[in-house]
């Protein structure tokens, strides 16, 4: 019997029936014969009791099952169909709540990230999978990288808010701490994002993302790179940090960079 639970979760099927098949029928262990059978995507062999149906559920019901509907669902995105991908979404999602429930929530996220990275509709997915998932700091992390995945500018800008929304999610969670050397990572990481923008296209983004009405107050930090490493180096007031900001600095303006090596001087007056 654990043989076959190793074959199992090693996904070698044969293995594992060949194991199972060697159990004695009177023995403790048969009893979790049909509800293996059944997860390997057979006939249990007898009827399944109230104990073992809860089992098949927990451990993953029809792993093969689930993993063609998986497969598919990657073939139908490479096939950049809108119809095709949302009759995938739909089957892999049926799967995977017949066979793995506990898997459906992190499922979801992945699906509807790797489907805007695919400019499909959001709704239209959403309505295919049955519902919207959990925006958590997971979801948020797999967001921000799935954006910047794409290349495209505008992508990375928004690849920064999501960050923001990660950071405030997972200091929630508690992740990590709202003051500390994450944080600074973090902050730098974004600024690099930014980076990559064009500077004349992020000064554009700069200027319409910024609130119309009057009263309104929105801190967009995340789109201004010399906040970010000012945040950076608040917390993490380390020479690497420092000259991070310092490299930006120096590219923009001689001022900009005057304003950065004091700043740096301040903290760390004996940093070369």
């Amino acid at each position: 019997m654990v043989r076959a639970i190793a074959h199992f979760y090693r996904g070698d099927d044969e293995s594992c029936r060949q194991s199972i098949g060697a159990i004695q029928p009177e023995s403790a262990p048969a009893r979790l014969v049909p509800a293996i059978r059944a997860m390997l995507g057979g006939k249990a062999g007898a009827p399944l009791t109230a104990v073992a149906a809860a089992l098949v559920s927990r451990a993953g019901g029809n792993p093969a099952a689930l993993r063609r509907a998986l497969e598919a669902l990657d073939h139908s995105f490479a096939s950049e169909n809108d119809d095709r991908i949302l009759r995938a979404i739909r089957v892999a999602l049926q799967e995977c709540r017949q066979n793995s429930p506990g898997l459906v929530e992190r499922l979801k996220q992945h699906i509807l990230v790797r489907s805007m990275m695919g400019g499909l509709e959001k709704n239209d997915v959403t309505s295919a999978m049955g519902g919207a998932p959990g925006d958590d700091a997971y979801y948020y992390r797999l967001f921000a990288r799935g954006m910047e995945e794409t290349g495209n500018p505008e992508d990375l800008a928004v690849a920064c808010g999501v960050w923001d929304d990660f950071r405030k999610h997972a200091v929630w969670e508690g992740w990590f701490a709202p003051s500390g050397a994450e944080a600074a990572m973090l902050y730098l990481h974004m600024a690099s994002v930014l980076r990559k923008i064009p500077g004349e296209l992020l000064r554009e983004i700069q200027r319409f993302a910024r609130p119309q009405k009057k009263g309104v107050c929105e801190d967009l930090y995340f789109l201004f790179p010399e906040r970010l490493y000012e945040r950076a180096c608040a917390l993490d007031p380390h020479s690497e940090t420092f000259s991070q900001w310092m490299e930006w600095a120096t590219w923009q303006s001689a001022w900009q960079g005057r304003g950065v090596a004091e700043a740096w001087h301040k903290i760390g007056p004996r940093d070369r």
